[in-house]
């Protein structure tokens, strides 16, 4: 009885076919593993980013922009050398007294943040009647500074240096309106592709008219 065994050469194609299988199904799961990676981090940051901006809804749904905390000459002065961008949020009314902010460590929003290492450890704070509380978590999302833009409503048109603010610097609205800027990353955010994770924050807010 004759065994027909396999060549050398058919051994060797064998072996290279399995080879590019293996390459193959290894490829497509380390996409299908970034894929979910990215994903789940994508969750994350917009929770995070939705529980932020969720914060600021609910403080301004119950206070009104404290104009008078920005009414002296230095915050004049500031606010229209920065086009009325401003790093700290004054609220005030229903919860007494309300500041939001950044930690001194955050970087503007618009800074390139792929080299930087020493912004991690930002928090975007809350401090309501002297009771510091953080609204981020670095271990959660990486956050950049948040910056607020007070717009002027026509009630309130003497907060800022009398009367002609609006019609010198800005038009007013009817509401009192702030615009919230910040930048949110994936704490594994680098270089690499799939951990890029980058969501803008760029909100509207309108506040109590206290005014009536």
């Amino acid at each position: 009885m004759k065994y027909k065994w396999f060549t050398l050469i058919e051994t060797l194609i064998v072996i290279v076919i399995i080879g590019i299988l293996s390459v193959v199904l290894m490829k497509t799961y380390t996409f299908i593993s970034e894929i979910s990676f990215r994903i789940q981090q994508e969750k994350n940051v917009i929770q995070e980013t939705l529980f932020l901006s969720q914060i600021v809804q609910n403080s301004s749904d119950r206070n009104s922009i404290d104009y008078n905390k920005y009414n002296n000459t230095l915050w004049t002065w500031y606010l229209i050398s920065k086009s009325w961008f401003t790093d700290i949020l004054y609220l005030s009314w229903q919860d007494w007294n309300i500041e939001i902010y950044s930690t001194w460590n955050c970087i503007d929003p618009w800074v390139d943040i792929t080299h930087l290492t020493w912004w991690y450890q930002c928090y975007i704070q809350l401090i309501k009647n002297w009771i510091i509380s953080n609204i981020t978590n670095p271990q959660t999302v990486y956050i950049s500074k948040t910056i607020f833009k007070i717009i002027p409503y026509d009630s309130a048109t003497d907060y800022l240096n009398g009367t002609s603010t609006c019609t010198s610097y800005i038009s007013c609205i009817h509401k009192p309106w702030f615009f919230m800027i910040a930048k949110a990353y994936s704490p594994t955010y680098s270089q690499l592709r799939y951990n890029k994770i980058q969501v803008p924050i760029q909100q509207f807010f309108n506040s109590i008219n206290t005014d009536g």
